[in-house]
C-alpha cells in the first residue's frame, strides 16, 4: 500500500462547467463493495471517449493522509465487481494542471455539487489554491465518495 495526501475544496458547479468546457471530461461509476467508516474497497470504471478502465481500490484511514492500494484489473472483472456492489456512485471528472500539480475536479450529477482535489507529496506542503478552488472540505465526511456512496445526494 500507498499513501495518499489529499486536500479537498468546494468548487462551484458553475466553475466546473466553464472549466470543462470544449475540454475531455471522464465518466466515472464507483462500485462499493466493501463500507466501512475507515476502510473500503471499490471498483471504479472510467470512460474517457470510447475508452473504458477499470481500476480495483482499497483505502484505509480518513482524513488528509491515508492507506491507498490501487490495481488496474480487466473491464470485465471490473464489470462483475460491479454488478456485486453494494452502492454505486457516479460522477465526472476533470483533470488539470496548475502551479505543477494535477488536480481532479469532480462533479456529481445527482448530488448537484463539485469538489476539487489535489494530491500533494507531503502533509505540510504548502500549495496555492486556484481561484475556483473554494473552501477546503478535507476530512468533511459529507463531502466524501464513501459518505456520498452511503446516504445519497446530500
Amino acid at each position: 500500500m500507498s499513501k495518499e495526501i489529499e486536500r479537498k475544496y468546494l468548487l462551484s458547479v458553475r466553475d466546473f462547467k466553464r472549466l470543462a468546457k470544449n475540454r475531455q471530461v471522464i465518466l466515472i461509476e464507483q462500485g462499493y463493495l466493501i463500507l466501512k467508516r475507515n476502510f473500503h474497497s471499490r471498483i471504479r470504471i472510467s470512460k474517457a471517449g470510447q475508452k473504458s478502465v477499470a481500476i480495483f481500490c482499497s483505502k484505509l484511514g480518513s482524513g488528509l493522509v491515508r492507506e491507498e492500494f490501487e490495481e488496474k484489473i480487466s473491464l470485465e472483472h471490473g464489470r462483475l465487481l460491479m454488478n456485486e456492489s453494494t452502492r454505486v456512485l457516479k460522477k465526472q471528472r476533470l483533470k488539470l494542471k496548475f502551479k505543477g500539480l494535477n488536480w481532479d475536479l469532480d462533479y456529481y450529477p445527482l448530488e448537484k455539487f463539485a469538489i476539487a482535489e489535489v494530491e500533494i507529496p507531503r502533509a505540510n506542503f504548502t500549495i496555492e489554491k486556484p481561484a475556483w478552488a473554494g473552501r477546503e472540505v478535507t476530512g468533511v465526511r459529507k463531502y466524501s465518495n464513501i459518505w456520498l456512496a452511503k446516504t445519497g445526494p446530500l
